[in-house]
């Protein structure tokens, strides 16, 4: 096993050798990583045969790339390592924790789940607050990662420099310069509908009627509805809030 996972090595390292790959990341993360730079190559090479003077139409091709590299990699990179802690946070809520943890009397039955994605990747959840209660008379329930999103939007950005390093013309020095709003886009998608999924199979267990909301924590974004795995106006979202 040790002699195939050196020879798994040797291969890479031939492979970035002759490609001149200088980022360290990249190299470091090849087996996850590097189809996706091999095939990205052979597009922004296609795109550079464009003479479109616009960088953002000359390179759409390969944006689109990345955008279903990005989308194919997320769910198993991000969201699965922590499908178990969610899936048990969950439970917690749907089998009243919150109320025994506090020792709250009154039965709890819609949730406000929280999500950040931008600097760091963090998710808590809080329940429904009635207009006599404060936030710190409720336990918090959250679940920290390891910045696994943050880390993924790394990568791509150097697959970017790799790629362009040697554009000196170019005025676009990074995947972001694009304003890639597909990028942001597809995760929320990936992390609501993975949440949903996670939120409905407790249920089933749990035969809770709790219901859940999520939600942007800095109050930008897209409303959810959990349980129905679906995008909320805001006028949808007062009104199942306010039942």
């Amino acid at each position: 096993m040790c002699h195939l996972v050196n020879k798994q090595k040797i291969k890479y390292y031939t492979i970035m050798e002759n490609l001149n790959i200088e980022s360290e990341l990249l190299k470091e993360h090849w087996d996850l990583i590097g189809a996706s730079y091999t095939k990205a190559l052979k597009k922004y090479e296609k795109c550079n045969e464009n003479e479109e003077t616009d960088e953002e139409v000359k390179y759409e091709e390969l944006i689109d790339f990345l955008t279903e590299e990005w989308k194919r990699i997320y769910p198993e990179f991000v969201l699965k390592p922590y499908e178990n802690k969610i899936l048990d946070l969950f439970y917690s809520i749907q089998t009243n924790k919150f109320e025994k943890e506090k020792n709250i009397p009154s039965k709890i039955t819609k949730f406000n789940v929280f999500y950040y994605l931008c600097q760091y990747f963090y998710i808590f959840v809080l329940p429904n607050l009635k207009d006599d209660l404060k936030y710190e008379d409720y336990p918090r329930f959250e679940i920290e990662t390891n910045d696994e999103n943050i880390f993924l939007r790394k990568l791509f950005d150097e697959i970017w420099f790799e790629l362009n390093k040697d554009n000196e013309d170019s005025e676009i020095e990074e995947l972001g310069d694009f304003g890639l709003f597909e990028f942001n886009e597809v995760e929320f998608n990936l992390l609501s509908s993975f949440l949903s999924k996670c939120w409905n199979e407790t249920k089933i267990k749990t035969g809770s009627n709790v219901i859940a909301t999520l939600s942007e924590s800095t109050g930008v974004g897209k409303n959810y509805f959990l349980d129905e795995d679906r995008v909320l106006s805001d006028e949808e979202l007062d009104e199942i809030l306010s039942r």
